[in-house]
């Protein structure tokens, strides 16, 4: 598994080519929906390829995303 470092974000289809299937960044976008230890598993560091922030939780968390990665001092 991949470890994005505090502070840093990485897109979802660089995490899946990280994961060896450059083509899955839809499965990744599912993995971390399903994720129930999101601040254990820091999911709100994966983002769009575009910079977007995504659907964090289905798009209910957003702000909550915003304000992690900013806590973290992310460059988004």
């Amino acid at each position: 598994a991949a470890e994005v470092p505090f502070g840093q974000v990485i897109s979802y289809g660089a995490l899946a080519m990280l994961c060896g299937n450059p083509r899955a960044s839809r499965a990744v976008g599912a993995a971390m929906k399903k994720n129930q230890i999101s601040l254990i598993m820091p999911c709100h560091r994966v983002i769009q390829t575009g910079g977007k922030l995504g659907n964090y939780h289905g798009g209910q968390k957003n702000k909550i995303k915003e304000w992690l990665l900013q806590h973290e001092g992310a460059e988004i």
